[in-house]
């Protein structure tokens, strides 16, 4: 069976996005690493629809809630300020839309992110799913698989290559010079999002992890059924894939009464996303000595992130 860690949503979405936003974010990361979590997670979202017509895929209903005007901040810059208030917890995104920006930008600033860490960054991708969004940022919203796939090509050459040098649909460039390279060799860990089977493709073809959102372990396991399928068809092996778990639609206790269940299943991670859209900041804050307690984690000792430079 394996060994769980836990991560968490910070609370950077709809009211814990106003007020003194930054108190409760440096509130979480800091008690989050105090009481063992293993990482601290942002979403991400640009603009919102007035009127959302996209069903949501991680619910069964298809709907997604939005509160407080939708109001988000920019998950890369969140992550900036948590890295200045912690030491040793990881830092990701689950997940970073893609299609939405540069990938050479993106490149860029999660290098960074890597460096001022001192390599803590995991980067959790995806390709959306809110057509509206994609028609307000002028991004094609049918293309956005292939650039997803393009882009975590692009990502990877810049981060890896001495002279990096690209040629795709989407983003070309040769010769460059990229520096700072990230601290983490060969490179941070790329996670990548979706139950889809195009998403467990392209998790098989490129990706370092995967985060899946279920609501139960019987859909966790046909969701691993399909991925341990596609990997071995291509040949690759399920274990060089870190597995990530966020379970959905199940209060704290009952969430922990799965755990057994996930790790028998292989998940290596949880990853915890209770109301971070709807709840307020105390309750969240509540929620994650509840959690910490009846998991069993164990508090922060001091002791450095596994593979980070600290």
């Amino acid at each position: 069976m394996t060994c769980m860690r836990f991560g968490l949503n910070l609370p950077h979405t709809g009211g814990n996005a106003t007020g003194d936003v930054t108190a409760n974010l440096a509130t979480a990361a800091r008690t989050a690493e105090s009481l063992g979590f293993d990482a601290l997670f942002v979403g991400d979202h640009v603009v919102y629809p007035s009127a959302l017509g996209s069903r949501y895929p991680h619910r069964p209903d298809g709907r997604f809630i939005l509160s407080d005007g939708g109001r988000i901040l920019e998950p890369l810059s969140v992550l900036n300020y948590v890295a200045a208030l912690t030491s040793r917890i990881k830092i990701g995104t689950a997940l970073l839309v893609l299609p939405y920006r540069n990938p050479v930008v993106v490149a860029k600033e999660v290098a960074t992110l890597d460096v001022l860490s001192r390599g803590r960054v995991i980067l959790g991708v995806g390709p959306g799913w809110m057509a509206e969004e994609f028609e307000a940022l002028g991004v094609p919203f049918e293309r956005r698989g292939a650039i997803t796939d393009e882009a975590i090509d692009v990502i990877r050459e810049l981060w890896t290559a001495e002279v990096p040098s690209f040629s795709g649909e989407f983003t070309s460039f040769t010769d460059v010079l990229f520096e700072p390279r990230p601290v983490q060799r060969p490179a941070p860990p790329i996670w990548i999002g979706g139950q889809s089977k195009p998403a467990i493709r392209r998790v098989v073809r490129r990706g370092d992890g995967w985060l899946a959102v279920v609501h139960s372990p019987e859909e966790y396991r046909a969701c691993l059924d399909q991925f341990l399928e596609m990997a071995d068809k291509a040949q690759r092996d399920p274990a060089e894939v870190t597995l990530a778990v966020s379970p959905r639609g199940k209060s704290v206790v009952e969430t922990i009464d799965d755990i057994p269940a996930y790790q028998e299943l292989g998940a290596e991670m949880m990853w915890i996303a209770y109301g971070h859209h709807t709840k307020s900041f105390a309750e969240m804050h509540e929620s994650m000595h509840v959690f910490a307690e009846r998991a069993g984690l164990t508090p922060d000792t001091g002791k450095p992130a596994e593979g980070s430079a600290a």
